[in-house]
Order: structure tokens, then sequence, then C-alpha cells
């Protein structure tokens, strides 16, 4: 789970949103470099990462239905879309 703030610059949520938590899937080697990528892609995409938190491994080849729904969709992305980054919906206030 990632907690982000939106820049000033940021189209993607509206102006009166102060925040988000939002869950992330990655392609990674390692958790530096999953760091490394989650600051990149918030960054491109105008928003300030807050925290990170609560770093889950995904297993590609266990069952997508041992995860949550939302976990389900990332985990799709990421194996039937090729994707290496996906986020799932903002959590905002």
């Amino acid at each position: 789970m990632v907690w982000v703030k939106p820049k000033s610059e940021n189209t993607l949520l509206p102006e009166k949103i102060k925040g988000a938590y939002v869950n992330i899937g990655c392609i990674c080697g390692n958790e530096t470099e999953l760091r490394d990528r989650i600051n990149a892609v918030f960054a491109h995409h105008n928003f300030n990462v807050i925290e990170i938190e609560d770093i889950e491994e995904f297993d590609l080849r266990k069952e997508i239905s041992d995860y949550t729904i939302e976990r389900r969709e990332l985990l799709n992305d990421l194996r039937e879309e090729g994707l290496e980054f996906v986020w799932s919906s903002f959590h905002t206030w």
C-alpha cells in the first residue's frame, strides 16, 4: 500500500482531494527496486509518495482465488496483461 499526496499539477484526482492510499502491483527483483519504481511512477503522475507500507510478495504461480478481489485484479493485470506496474483504485480523503 502506498500513501500519496497529489501535487498541484496532478490531473488524476480532483483538486479537493488531500491524499490517497492505493494498492500497487509491481514485478521487480527486490524491495529497493520496488521502492525506486513506486517513487518514479508516482512522481511521473505528479504525486508525492508519503509512505510505502505493508509490502507483500505476490506469487505469480499461486492460485488467483487465494487473494482478495482487489489483489486479484492487480495480479491478473500483472499475469495476463503482461504489465510490470499497476495500481488499484485510489482510497481518497
